[in-house]
């Protein structure tokens, strides 16, 4: 996958209780210069074969990393979402190429994991270069061109579920 984005926040977990807070990244420079880990699942690339940056913009080219085969490259910021409390994750992003059908190449969501208490949940969206779904594999829409920017905006209750919105539309 081949894509550029403006923002992004991907997989984060938590345990700390934290009230209100914007996390941002700048684009000056790498996530993982801002206190962010990358991670390479079932791959060994390194974090400079699938993200750089220029012109304040992050780029992801994962095209070499077949995501079906449960490979993925992102990044997580740990203990930083109270699980009990709504939150929202916003980006601005595109998907400009793919190398397969496998809309997760690209994603960004959150995860809880509670290892004390076996707990693990959370909810991503997949973006293709024409289609949306939700880790539970849910088409979301198929009608959006991706290959365009766009806002994408998640508001998140996590003991009720989530609300998805592209350009200010709910979906």
């Amino acid at each position: 996958m081949l894509f550029v984005l403006s923002f992004l926040l991907v997989f984060v977990s938590s345990t700390t209780i934290v009230l209100s807070e914007t996390i941002s990244l700048n684009f000056e420079s790498l996530p993982t210069n801002q206190g962010w880990e990358y991670i390479a699942h079932g791959n060994s690339a390194s974090e400079t074969d699938v993200f750089s940056v220029e012109n304040n913009t992050l780029h992801q080219n994962s095209l070499e990393v077949d995501p079906s085969q449960g490979s993925i490259n992102r990044y997580r910021l740990n203990n930083i979402i109270n699980d009990t409390l709504p939150f929202t994750i916003s980006i601005t992003a595109r998907v400009l190429q793919e190398s397969t059908d496998y809309p997760f190449g690209f994603s960004f969501g959150f995860f809880f994991i509670k290892s004390e208490e076996n707990i693990y949940r959370g909810i991503g969206i997949g973006i293709g270069t024409n289609i949306l779904k939700d880790t539970n594999l849910n088409t979301i829409s198929t009608s959006i061109d991706n290959t365009e920017f766009h806002n994408f905006h998640i508001e998140i209750d996590p003991q009720v579920g989530y609300l998805f919105y592209v350009d200010e539309a709910l979906m």
